[in-house]
């Protein structure tokens, strides 16, 4: 069995060895060869070929066969072939899928070394194509992805160029595609970004880091932006179930991109963090989404919104409040709804007016307006948009490990006599006994108190769980205390 195995170990071996032949004979003179009526099938085949005999050498564990394709510089061959003009598709595609096989099925690190050294990497991802067609760019794509799974701390040098500038093709070419229509597309995008991120190599963070406040998480912030103003126009034509799926569609695309940048703070990366922050509030959040609670009626303009509608922004500020977990995202938001007055520096960028004349926090602090316009909502006779309120203050009041006692008692979420005390029974009996005087209404922090108020006008409620949410609602502000 083993001479056998030998000797179809050594008839592949001639065959990689008669095709690589073959194709030394084709490569002075490709253009000649692509220009012909077989539109380059030669070529296809002596790479089919060639690819074949590597995979089988490799998962026989016959070292040789890779060893001569490397002798033989036919990687950098491949590549040369994909760069030029005159190739036709069929050659580019199966050169894009012969490429993203090998990186895929090559085990051996010195294989693997190989084959990511001499900046073939690099060269291969700045290849300029036509990724107007939709099959080319699956394929580049693909090719992508597979070699994003072999970036790791050690691999990365062959990823990251440091001189004679900083360049790192990979990750730079991928971003581009951040919001293609395609969800393949935009997945690869997100593993392979998420994957750069996680890599501890200074230098080549320092330039993603640049990268990200220059261009890339600002891009990511209009996107979601416009994303929103998109499920606002649908929201606004839902008429009938063709219309609701409609709206669907658009909210699925806003919340999966919600999870990728959730996924991104969950690296908790700190530097990294604090920028798609700040990109994320300011041109996202704060212009877009909490414009959607002031005084004025929405925007639109030829059909298309262009400010959210009440109901809208508080469901997608409500969806932001589940979906993200980092303080340094959603205190700022927080206190933009909730606070009676907010710093300086955050008024500055809110939706609105907001008044000039320090609050009683001190002058650091100026009075906020959209949290009167916010609470209004509470007061809404519009059963649609006090739910959406209703469910964004049992967010704030379940998120305790973002939002401690004391920022939501300056929220007037919770009593301040509740957050203050310590003691479990005392506090207990103390509330109780309070909650059955008609003058405890008046200790009652604003947002639980309109709460409360809205229940008792809408006994009549149906169907019951409507009601069970305002009331949990409710309950959240006083039990989490």
């Amino acid at each position: 069995m083993w001479c056998q195995f030998r000797a179809a170990g050594d008839a592949v071996l001639l065959i990689l060895e008669l095709c690589i032949v073959s194709w030394s004979l084709l490569l002075p003179c490709p253009t000649e060869d692509l220009e012909k009526n077989g539109e380059g099938d030669a070529l296809i085949e002596t790479v089919r070929q060639i690819t074949e005999a590597l995979i089988w050498g490799e998962q026989a564990n016959h070292s040789q066969f890779f060893d001569f394709f490397c002798e033989k510089s036919i990687f950098s061959d491949l590549v040369h072939v994909l760069g030029l003009k005159r190739a036709s598709k069929k050659v580019k595609l199966q050169l894009l899928q012969t490429l993203s096989m090998l990186i895929q099925n090559i085990h051996r690190q010195t294989s693997v070394y190989y084959i990511l050294s001499n900046n073939h990497v690099n060269k291969l991802m700045s290849t300029n194509m036509d990724f107007d067609d939709e099959e080319v760019l699956a394929y580049y794509i693909t090719l992508m992805k597979s070699l994003a799974m072999r970036l790791d701390n050690e691999s990365i040098k062959f990823f990251f160029i440091q001189h004679p500038e900083p360049s790192f093709p990979l990750y730079i070419e991928a971003t581009k595609f951040f919001s293609h229509r395609d969800h393949m597309v935009r997945a690869t995008v997100r593993t392979i970004t998420l994957q750069v991120y996680k890599i501890e190599d200074q230098p080549m963070r320092r330039f993603v880091l640049r990268h990200a406040a220059e261009s890339y998480f600002s891009q990511l912030a209009y996107h979601l932006q416009d994303l929103w103003l998109r499920l606002d126009t649908a929201a606004a034509k839902a008429t009938g179930e063709d219309n609701l799926s409609a709206v669907q569609r658009e909210n699925e695309l806003q919340q999966d991109l919600q999870i990728y940048l959730s996924d991104v703070f969950e690296l908790g990366i700190d530097e990294l963090n604090e920028v798609l922050a700040d990109r994320l509030l300011n041109a996202a959040i704060l212009p877009v989404l909490l414009a959607g609670l002031t005084a004025s009626p929405p925007q639109r303009e030829g059909g298309t919104a262009r400010t959210l509608a009440p109901h809208v922004s508080l469901f997608l500020v409500r969806q932001v409040l589940d979906t993200f977990h980092c303080p340094v995202l959603l205190e700022p938001m927080a206190q933009a709804l909730l606070w009676s007055s907010v710093p300086a520096a955050l008024a500055y960028v809110l939706p609105g007016q907001v008044a000039s004349v320090p609050s009683g926090h001190g002058a650091d602090f100026v009075q906020n307006p959209l949290q009167d316009n916010f609470m209004t909502t509470l007061r809404s006779s519009e059963d649609r948009t006090f739910l959406m309120a209703a469910s964004v203050i049992h967010s704030c009041t379940v998120k305790r490990k973002v939002f401690s006692s004391d920022f939501l008692t300056t929220a007037q979420v919770l009593p301040k006599q509740s957050a203050a005390s310590k003691s479990s029974s005392a506090s207990s009996a103390s509330r109780s006994k309070a909650a059955t005087s008609p003058a405890h209404s008046d200790t009652l922090p604003q947002a639980l108190s309109l709460l409360l108020q809205a229940i008792s006008e809408r006994m009549s409620w149906q169907p019951k769980p409507y009601m069970a949410l305002a009331i949990h609602s409710a309950l959240g502000c006083w039990k989490l205390t």
